[in-house]
């Protein structure tokens, strides 16, 4: 994809324009960029930032989600190749996260070391996450939310200071299912 000043400028008034359409009147945009890099897969993909004024509330994650949804087919009028939210959803939903956590764990002597404390904290916090959603004498205090996501911030840093080979064999064994 080649895209120019004009259409990175165009991407980023849209995204400016119909945000603010899902914010609450307490948000201010203070800017919004646009950049065009290059992905992992070879392809390019556009990176749009979005910058609000200081002192703003917390962000409601079921509106960026809706907005998500909107934008998608808007980024069809410049002419983007962009998939349908039907195509997302659909690649979202397409990982077997029981299945993801039984092949990293049954072949994580195949991995470095950051690849196994990937594997095993994949594992505790699906765990975690199923004790959540299904233990309902289960309790959750904001501090052990934290340490949880600040372990998993930390393997996915870690993960992605792993070679790409590896991080190509842990995208094939998540998906896809042994036979």
């Amino acid at each position: 994809m080649t895209a120019s000043h004009t259409m990175l400028a165009h991407v980023s008034d849209l995204v400016r324009v119909e945000l603010a359409g899902y914010l609450p009147d307490a948000f201010a945009i203070a800017g919004v960029t646009s950049e065009l890099l290059s992905g992992p897969d070879g392809d390019d993909y556009i990176r749009t930032i979005v910058i609000f004024e200081h002192d703003h509330p917390e962000l409601d994650a079921r509106a960026l989600n809706k907005f998500s949804t909107h934008i998608d087919p808007l980024y069809k009028e410049p002419g983007f190749d962009r998939p349908s939210p039907t195509q997302t959803e659909a690649r979202y939903r397409g990982l077997d996260h029981s299945q993801a956590r039984s092949q990293l764990w049954q072949n994580r002597a195949s991995l470095s070391a950051s690849g196994q404390i990937f594997a095993s904290l994949f594992r505790d916090l699906q765990n975690e996450r199923h004790n959540a959603d299904y233990n309902p004498q289960a309790s959750f205090t904001a501090q052990t939310a934290a340490t949880w996501l600040d372990r998993a911030e930390a393997a996915i840093t870690d993960f992605l200071q792993i070679s790409r080979s590896e991080r190509a064999a842990v995208a094939i064994l998540t998906p896809v299912r042994t036979r």
